[in-house]
C-alpha cells in the first residue's frame, strides 16, 4: 500500500516499485518504509531501499519488522533505522556485532553497534523501558525516554502507532 501528501509517505514493502518510484519523485520530504508483513510473509531485499531511497531527497525511514536478515547494502540510502529488541538482537547475531549478548541485553550498546555498522541513526524500542535514539551525526544518544507506567491490555499495533508518531513528528517539526 502507498499512503502519501507533499510532505510525507507512507510505504509498505508490498507496493509495486513503479507506483512507489512515481510517489518518491513527486519530492515527498519524508519517506517511511515497512520491511514486511507480518501477516503476508513478505520481506523485502536486496537493494529496494536503496534503489527507493535514492530517488527522494528526504528523510528515509526504516522500520526492519519484522525481523528478517539486513545487508550493509541494504540500508545505503536509509537514514533512520528503526527496531525493536528482538530486530536488533536478530542483526546484531547475524551480523556477530555483540557476541553473547542475549534479548534482555539489548540497549544503549546495542544501538551504538548498530549505528556503527549500518552507518545510520538508530532509534531502538525497548516495550516497557522505553526507547533510544541515536542519531548518525555526532554518534550520540540524543533521546533516552522511558514508557509511561500503564495497564497493558494488548501490545497489537503498539509499534507501528509508535513508529507513526515518530515519522509524524519529524514531518512536521
Amino acid at each position: 500500500s502507498i499512503n502519501g501528501s507533499a510532505s510525507t509517505a507512507s510505504l509498505s514493502a508490498t507496493a509495486d516499485t513503479t507506483s512507489y518510484m512515481s510517489m518518491l519523485s513527486s519530492g515527498s520530504a519524508y519517506v517511511s518504509v515497512t520491511a514486511g508483513s507480518a501477516s503476508t510473509g513478505v520481506a523485502v531485499k536486496g537493494g529496494y531501499f536503496s534503489t527507493c531511497a535514492h530517488a527522494t531527497s528526504g528523510t528515509v525511514v526504516l522500520n526492519a519488522a519484522p525481523a528478517y536478515n539486513l545487508q550493509k547494502e541494504d540500508l545505503e540510502n536509509v537514514d533512520i533505522l528503526i527496531v525493536n529488541e528482538s530486530e536488533a538482537l536478530h542483526l546484531l547475531l547475524q551480523h556477530n556485532l555483540q557476541p553473547g549478548v542475549t534479548l534482555e541485553g539489548v540497549g544503549n550498546l546495542s544501538a551504538k553497534v548498530l549505528n556503527e555498522f549500518f552507518g545510520c541513526s538508530v532509534l531502538l524500542t525497548l516495550g516497557p523501558k522505553g526507547a533510544v535514539y541515536l542519531a548518525n551525526d555526532d554518534k550520540q544518544i540524543i533521546l533516552q525516554v522511558s514508557a509511561p507506567s500503564v495497564e497493558v491490555v494488548d501490545t497489537t499495533g503498539a509499534g507501528d502507532s509508535f513508529i507513526g508518531a515518530f515519522v509524524f513528528g519529524l514531518a512536521t517539526k
